[in-house]
């Protein structure tokens, strides 16, 4: 069984990932023409419980006594710990707002964090990784050792992992953006030209949107002289 690919699917049938190459969509303070909208995915019961045992396959061996939960990954962070009988602690938030160590609100005492311990750290998704780099800092601020991240979906943009392998950090994803590409072409999803769109998104993510603007600017402008040249025509007919 592909995890990956199967949740990639069930995601695009029930909208919870979405991809609009002309609008986009605004996350992280950017514009991505693909939207893995979490909290809609973590509605569904039976996603849950598929997202608890995926990311029990990818904790074993690594979650022993702890589990932190971070952003949307709360949810799924209680539901691998119901599977592997875990204690939690949850850093809260607003996805993408810097962390406070003063919002930790878990079950266990902050005394009780130590190096000796590893505390492995769930996220919803992982973009440019600011919540969840935040959640490792917090962590080890604490006392604490994270050096392991699980995550429902990672966009795995090359410069998010580097950084987060300078930070001794190791991510586990039970989906990503390799899997994403790999359904829209197995699933005839998108033609060609779109992946082709979506890969020079990839690519050039920083001046992708600013050439979409320009290139759509410029059609819009073609569009409006084409229809006023038709227009004068049929007018000068009509005399």
């Amino acid at each position: 069984m592909d995890y990956g690919k199967d949740f990639i699917r069930r995601g695009l049938e029930e909208q919870a990932i979405r991809i609009d190459l002309e609008d986009g969509f605004t996350w992280d303070g950017q514009i991505m023409p693909i939207d893995v909208r979490m909290g809609s995915i973590l509605s569904f019961p039976q996603q849950r419980k598929e997202i608890a045992k995926g990311l029990g396959r990818l904790a074993k061996g690594i979650c022993n006594e702890f589990v932190v939960g971070v952003g949307y990954g709360i949810t799924a962070a209680n539901g691998l710990a119901d599977l592997l009988n875990l204690r939690v602690l949850r850093i809260e938030g607003d996805p993408g707002d810097p962390i406070d160590i003063e919002r930790i609100d878990g079950l266990i005492p902050r005394e009780e964090l130590s190096e000796s311990k590893n505390y492995p750290l769930v996220g919803g998704v992982i973009s440019e990784g600011k919540t969840t780099e935040d959640g490792v800092r917090v962590i080890r601020k604490l006392g604490g050792s994270c050096k392991h991240i699980f995550t429902i979906f990672d966009y795995e943009f090359l410069e998010v992992r580097k950084r987060f392998r300078e930070l001794d950090c190791e991510i586990k994803s039970l989906a990503n953006y390799g899997d994403l590409m790999s359904v829209l072409r197995e699933d005839a999803f998108l033609t060609d030209s779109k992946i082709g769109e979506l890969k020079k998104w990839y690519e050039n993510r920083s001046n992708w949107w600013k050439e979409k603007q320009i290139f759509l600017r410029t059609k819009r402008e073609q569009k409006r002289r084409l229809d006023s040249e038709d227009g004068s025509g049929f007018a000068s007919t009509m005399l």
